[in-house]
């Protein structure tokens, strides 16, 4: 397996548990109770790559989430976000790096849905976050696109979906959606 010859030549110095390195109790008490799940300042150096945008590693040795750039808290919201559990075995959860018109609504449209996440963990108020302004900018030249026939028509619905997210989330279903798919990892890892 490649990861395994992988992992002893990586930067360990920065990697680190937990607890060394969050403050916050509520996403302390989820990462805990795995203690296969480490934190990693800055993952593209740690995998002598220049991917510093890299978020989520998964091997059957331990789980890495990056604390810095992305931080902790927008990774837990795409960790929480993830339909599709087999995603949850690849880096960064195999995210494309390049995007039709329309795969690049549907990138706008899940940053959207993990930032309605993430705000339950940062308590950031609302806001149309600047991904989503100049997402809204590169969309609006393909316009009519599907049901959006202007930017306002895509800017209300990138409002609408934010608040219907955000509310339909709370920190119990954080917890038991995290608790879900660790504990699929966590059989991953033992197979």
């Amino acid at each position: 397996m490649k990861n395994k010859k992988f992992f002893p030549t990586i930067k360990t110095h920065l990697i680190r548990k937990p607890q060394t390195v969050l403050k916050d109790t509520f996403i302390l008490s989820l990462m805990e109770r795995y203690p296969r799940v480490y934190i990693c300042d800055d993952m593209g150096y740690v995998f002598g790559g220049n991917n510093s945008a890299l978020g989520y590693y998964p091997t059957k040795e331990r789980i890495l989430f990056s604390s810095i750039f992305p931080d902790i808290t927008h990774e837990l919201a795409h960790h929480v976000e993830m339909v599709n559990k087999d995603r949850l075995l690849k880096k960064d959860w195999g995210f494309k790096t390049s995007y039709s018109m329309a795969g690049f609504l549907a990138y706008i449209s899940r940053e959207t849905r993990v930032r309605a996440i993430q705000r339950h963990f940062d308590g950031k108020t609302h806001y149309l976050f600047d991904e989503a302004r100049n997402g809204v900018e590169i969309v609006s030249n393909a316009l009519p696109l599907g049901r959006f026939k202007s930017k306002n028509d895509l800017t209300d619905y990138i409002i609408d979906l934010d608040d219907r997210v955000f509310r339909s989330w709370n920190k119990d279903r954080i917890e038991y959606t995290w608790r879900e798919k660790m504990d699929f990892l966590s059989d991953w890892m033992e197979s």
